[in-house]
């Protein structure tokens, strides 16, 4: 049974890691970022398959970009630490870490909502920060911390409609996993 999970997990990461890269190119392009469903992907996976699952492939799809597959939303490499997007990408595997965490014990709307808001909050704090450093000390541009704050904080109204979309259909994708995994 042990292997049969293992090869089950391996399934589901591999499945994880190419709804983030195809995520990643369902966009709507504007600056200093564009609205993808990566969030959505990130919002969702914690609240079905947990921590561990979820940090796994957060992993890979990070290592398979920085290893130059252009998967992120603006290409790939190693240089991708210098965009402005960068700080979103370690938001993302803090996110799922600590909502794939909260929804360990209870797999019920409430603390799907809790977790939702609370990834919301990493991955904007780490995104804006990100954003910040990028425009200050990479681009070396004169920007107040405040212009760069508003203009992340306006992508949070989307944001909210895919934690929303997670949140109502993560109870139903979880009782389908659980499906398939009493089955194997």
């Amino acid at each position: 049974m042990n292997n049969v999970n293992n090869i089950e997990q391996s399934i589901y990461i591999g499945l994880i890691v190419a709804l983030l890269s195809v995520s990643a190119f369902i966009r709507i392009p504007m600056y200093p970022m564009s609205i993808t469903l990566q969030t959505f992907i990130i919002f969702l996976i914690p609240l079905v398959f947990g921590s561990k699952i979820s940090f796994i492939s957060v992993v890979i799809y990070s290592l398979l970009g920085f290893l130059g597959l252009p998967i992120f939303s603006n290409g790939g490499g190693i240089s991708y630490i210098f965009m402005p997007t960068f700080g979103y990408l370690i938001g993302f595997l803090i996110s799922v870490l600590v909502s794939g965490w909260i929804c360990k014990d209870n797999k019920d709307r409430k603390s799907f909502i809790i977790a939702g808001i609370i990834s919301l909050i990493i991955i904007y704090t780490c995104g804006v920060i990100g954003v910040y450093i990028n425009i200050y000390f990479i681009q070396d541009k004169n920007m107040l911390f405040s212009t760069v704050f508003i203009s992340c904080i306006v992508f949070i109204i989307p944001d909210l409609l895919k934690l929303f979309l997670a949140v109502i259909l993560a109870p139903y994708i979880l009782k389908v996993v659980n499906n398939i995994s009493n089955r194997v």
